[in-house]
């Protein structure tokens, strides 16, 4: 009996270590399975960094820190500068609108007021004033505007523009006492000596420039006219048509001569050209600066 407690006891005793043992073992394998996730998961991490964009790797940490939504902030910002964007884009589609509608009133690009057939689309440019009845047009060089003329009052246009608006720059324009067909034997086209309008004319005075723009076009609703320049120079102030009586054939032969006389430094007379009273001529005229007495000129007679 005592033999047999003896080993029943030895066999608890050997239980209770093999208990503390695996106790341990657990313990130890435990802690080895948590370093190793902690070592695999900062693996994975360092391995998730490395894949990035160089760029996005040397980004400021609020770049990437979490923001209120989940997103990380470079998300975040991506998708609202995609949105600004957009934003912008519509904006922009916006204001081209806007602009092509301002165009519409307010372009001076004859290209842009010319039908199919390419004479001048009235109907469109009586839209911003009904007044608007040709275009002058000097091809190579800026000058280039509609015509305007004004049934009542023969200064108006002095004053105002296209729109009728209030503008000290004025328009360009003739006065009633012209035909609007350009039938006249010599009809008068006015504009203010100011940049941007008939200032441009006192570019005539260069030799150069004027040998190379000979050619002046008269756009109409019908037809287009065509003239070749023959004169530009410095004149007096008087009022040619209310002066002189053109449908005279003989004083407008006297007109012309003195015309063919010039022989200012600064005045250019093709003298090959034949200009007679039984041409129509049309006349630029605007001011000369510091000379109020004084008008600049430039004459082209109808060719076809």
């Amino acid at each position: 009996m005592k033999h047999g407690k003896k080993t029943l006891y030895s066999r608890k005793i050997i239980s209770l270590l093999a208990a503390v043992l695996s106790a341990l073992l657990l313990s130890a394998c435990g802690g080895a399975k948590t370093e190793g996730d902690q070592q695999t998961a900062e693996a994975a991490e360092n391995a998730g960094q490395q894949e990035l964009p160089e760029e996005d790797a040397d980004a400021p940490e609020s770049q990437t820190a979490q923001n209120g939504s989940g997103r990380p902030e470079t998300e975040a910002a991506e998708a609202d500068a995609a949105g600004t964007n957009a934003a912008g884009t519509a904006g922009a589609a916006e204001n081209a609108g806007d602009e092509t509608a301002g165009d519409e009133t307010a372009s001076n690009s004859l290209s842009a007021w010319l039908t199919e057939e390419g004479y001048l689309d009235l109907d469109s440019l009586h839209r911003i004033n009904p007044d608007i009845y040709a275009w002058l047009d000097i091809p190579g060089t800026d000058i280039s505007f509609p015509i305007l003329q004004s049934a009542e009052d023969e200064y108006f246009y002095l004053s105002h523009n296209e729109s009728k608006e209030a503008d000290d720059g004025g328009c360009i324009y003739t006065e009633y006492f012209n035909r609007k067909d350009f039938s006249d034997p010599n009809t008068v086209i006015y504009g203010r000596n100011v940049d941007g309008r008939f200032a441009l004319l006192h570019q005539f005075q260069d030799r150069d420039f004027f040998d190379a723009n000979r050619t002046l076009n008269i756009y109409l609703e019908d037809r287009v006219l065509r003239y070749q320049i023959f004169a530009a120079y410095n004149y007096d102030d008087r009022h040619l048509i209310k002066i002189y009586d053109f449908w005279d054939k003989d004083i407008f032969s006297s007109y012309l001569e003195t015309v063919f006389s010039q022989r200012a430094m600064d005045a250019y007379v093709d003298d090959s050209a034949e200009v007679t009273a039984e041409d129509k001529i049309i006349t630029l005229s605007t001011g000369v600066t510091g000379q109020d007495d004084r008008r600049y000129l430039v004459q082209a007679v109808l060719v076809s």
